[in-house]
């Protein structure tokens, strides 16, 4: 692999993680990542046994592999937020690792060592600790941003589309972001430019009619940050939750606070639980295909094997002018035209089976794996820990995939599955996979659900609500409105009218500048 290439999503460590595995004396403690239950027994299956579940190098039939027979079905949720809960999982889990971060930026201790919604994955720690993020020419107050580069066919290459439409990128091509990860592919790499536009967006809307909206002592920068920040957290708890988790669930770490995971009185950190296993439900839901944009409709997520150029959305260098995501296409606008997600289901889409990496391919294999590693419970223990009745193998149906795999190496009879399958399974059981079940929900929920203490639930005042314009007609703030302001965004004032395809120059006029 060369210094260009992404890891993708799930198929390297988290860093810590492994340092929290349990051993035969018990956990390893890790400042970033703790065991919640070391006394359980680990789920030790033969490798063999988990990869002939989990499928290699994209073998057909594997069992967890969706076939085009039998298509796992949509959801109601739409399939942009499979993304957004990716990039949820990179900001908890951000790491800036690097000697100079914890030389000159003590506050960064406080940031890796936490699973706050900060967006440290956006912003790092502050302006000054990355100075690279801001545009220190134009607006030190604002984000920089990339153009898009022309289509093949499209003028003579290099930049092309108006400002926003891709990263920043250095001169080979690679992403100037707070975190690598949220290049690794087209779609989630436009996710995190949606925010850097949303808080440019932000700054301009400070300067002019929501200037009552910057607290006293607090500078724009200062308070756009907040703003972004709480108006995220708050899609997190009101928007997310809601769409993939039990309500029942909710309802209850609402009332009661933690039970379980991240109780009162424990400092911050990740259980591996959630990062090895039950977080990585998101996989299910990402798909095949996406549809990007009313030009181009669906694109394959990576490309194929096939050495054809066909185009796809995998990251890692410049984004073409075709591929600029309109996210009214893959989240509810108001109007309830979008691209659905898969149903969360022990299935995955082909392409997680083909992946683009050297070692395995195979994004199932490299999860059941990473459970196994990290010495995790079986999902029934964790279920009976947890409170909850274990759903037993056999439950799932004899063609499950589990029980397939089990009858392949003589082992009928075992009652237990790993802990990443399980909330698969369990969620296609209790919820026919339109959102988590009971144990899925609890962990992740509680993992979620915002302790930090700079946190709107801590830190706003009492009631507070999102303070933004609303652009679109959804039942209350969403994700759909986070993006859908962000793309008001306007470079230094240039209102884009249009751009000249043939050309390939953008036409505006420029308006004073506050």
């Amino acid at each position: 692999m060369n210094a260009r290439d992404i890891m993708l999503h799930g198929g390297s460590e988290h860093r810590g993680m492994n340092d929290a595995a349990c051993t035969a004396a018990g956990p390893v403690r890790s400042h970033r990542f703790y065991t919640q239950f070391p006394d359980l027994d680990p789920y030790d299956r033969d490798g063999d046994l988990l990869r002939t579940l989990g499928g290699t190098d994209g073998e057909a039939g594997a069992p967890m592999m969706e076939t085009p027979d039998d298509p796992v079905g949509d959801t109601e949720t739409p399939a942009g937020y499979g993304i957004f809960g990716q990039y949820v999982d990179h900001d908890i889990t951000f790491d800036p690792t690097s000697d100079i971060d914890r030389r000159n930026d003590p506050a960064a201790l406080r940031n890796f060592r936490t699973p706050a919604l900060d967006l440290d994955s956006l912003y790092r720690t502050n302006a000054e600790a990355a100075p690279f993020l801001y545009d220190h020419d134009a607006d030190e107050r604002k984000l920089l941003t990339g153009e898009a580069v022309a289509a093949e066919g499209d003028g003579d290459g290099g930049a092309f589309g108006p400002p926003g439409t891709d990263l920043q990128r250095n001169e080979q091509g690679t992403a100037v972001i707070g975190d690598p990860r949220n290049d690794e592919n087209v779609v989630v790499s436009q996710l995190q430019l949606a925010f850097a536009n949303f808080h440019n967006r932000i700054v301009d809307h400070l300067r002019g009619p929501g200037s009552s909206l910057v607290e006293e002592d607090e500078s724009v920068l200062e308070a756009a940050q907040r703003l972004v920040r709480w108006h995220y957290q708050w899609v997190v708890r009101h928007d997310l939750l809601p769409r993939i988790y039990d309500r029942y669930v909710l309802a209850d770490i609402e009332e009661r606070g933690r039970q379980f995971f991240l109780p009162a009185g424990r400092p911050p950190a990740i259980p591996v639980e959630f990062g090895g296993a039950a977080h990585r439900f998101g996989h299910s839901m990402i798909l095949h295909a996406f549809d990007v944009n009313d030009e181009v409709g669906e694109v394959s997520l990576f490309p194929t094997d096939s050495g054809e150029e066909d185009r796809h959305l995998r990251g890692g260098g410049p984004v073409s002018s075709d591929l600029v995501v309109d996210w009214s296409r893959l989240l509810d606008t108001g109007d309830g035209d979008y691209q659905p997600s898969r149903k969360i289901e022990p299935l995955l889409a082909p392409a997680l089976f083909e992946l683009p990496v050297s070692g395995d391919r195979s994004l199932a294999v490299r999860n059941l794996r990473r459970g196994k590693a990290l010495g995790l419970g079986s999902g029934q223990d964790v279920a009976a820990r947890v409170g909850y009745d274990p759903i037993r193998n056999e439950a799932f149906g004899d063609e499950s995939a589990i029980m397939r795999t089990l009858r392949a190496h003589g082992r009928g009879a075992d009652p237990d599955s790993p802990l990443w399958y399980y909330v698969l399974a369990e969620a296609d059981y209790q919820q026919d996979g339109e959102r988590l079940g009971a144990v899925g929900s609890r962990i992740v929920a509680e993992t979620l659900i915002e302790a930090d203490e700079t946190a709107y639930p801590n830190a706003a005042p009492d009631d507070w609500e999102p303070s933004l314009p609303q652009p679109t007609p959804t039942d209350g703030y969403t994700l759909a409105d986070i993006t859908a302001f962000a793309a008001e965004a306007r470079p230094d004032g240039l209102v884009i009218d249009a751009v000249d395809a043939g050309s390939a120059t953008v036409r505006g006029t420029r308006s004073t500048s506050r």
